[in-house]
């Protein structure tokens, strides 16, 4: 049974995108900060640099065949889409203090 398209839906998430995508840019660069800087002695990233390498990396391993589950609704998608980061982050400051 094809889905109801939603313009609204639509527009919500193309107007989210650059919001998450600074979200998930932050998080990685304290993750980055935190724990690959002073183990590896790496240069430390910018959110700019953070988000395109997150983006590389999810072009690179992007597996098209995963069949997406029709019944998330948006406001499940835009909850994890900034809560993950979020908690990534707020886990990983906790390991941090650990170190």
């Amino acid at each position: 049974m094809a889905e109801k398209f939603d313009g609204w839906k639509v527009a919500t998430l193309i107007l989210l995108t650059p919001f998450t995508a600074f979200l998930r840019g932050y998080a990685l660069v304290m993750l980055w900060r935190w724990f690959l800087v002073p183990t590896f002695g790496v240069h430390e990233l910018r959110v700019v640099n953070a988000i395109g390498l997150m983006w590389l990396v999810q072009y690179v391993t992007h597996d098209s065949s995963i069949k997406r589950d029709s019944s998330q609704d948006t406001i499940t998608i835009i909850g994890i889409a900034i809560l993950g980061p979020l908690m990534a982050v707020g886990f990983g400051w906790v390991i941090h203090l650990f170190m």
